[in-house]
């Protein structure tokens, strides 16, 4: 298994209208439109319950750590290092040795961001537009740097 989770505090823009209840949060990589879903997940399986109220004047956050993000695998054929330097390309923008030839796959030369977004419902199969919020306020995703200040692998 390998995990990653965001190295810094992730905010919303407030709730300026009507409260909205949101249950799953979701990475990608563009700020606005379906873009490729790239993970999601529940809240409780970050210890929020089953949803996050967001009322008006509110400001949803996630604390240093909160968003996790986990591959795992039941074949022995993925071992926990290549798990890890598939999340450390993906979320910290770092080579990924060993794959191709010997300097394996590699970063890109603008690190870029991860956007992360708040969804209504489960967006599974979708994209990362499929129930995303829509409260008074939210606009566009979150923008994470896809580096080691933005998230932290292990």
């Amino acid at each position: 298994m390998a995990n990653c989770s965001n190295a810094a505090i992730v905010t919303f823009p407030a709730n300026t209208g009507a409260s909205q209840t949101v249950t799953h949060f979701s990475v990608g990589f563009a700020i606005t439109g379906a873009t490729t879903l790239y993970g999601s997940s529940v809240f409780t399986d970050l210890g929020f319950g089953t949803s996050r109220v967001i009322a008006t004047g509110a400001t949803p956050s996630f604390a240093i750590g909160e968003l996790d993000i986990n591959l795992t695998t039941t074949s022995s054929e993925f071992e926990a290092t290549f798990l890890e330097n598939t999340l450390k390309l993906v979320f910290q923008n770092l080579d990924h040795p060993d794959i191709g030839d010997a300097a394996g796959l590699q970063n890109s030369a603008a690190a870029g961001n991860v956007y992360v977004a708040l969804h209504t419902a489960d967006p599974a199969g979708g994209n990362q537009s499929t129930s995303e919020a829509t409260y008074t306020g939210y606009g566009n995703r979150i923008a994470v740097v896809r580096s080691a200040a933005g998230w932290t692998v292990v």
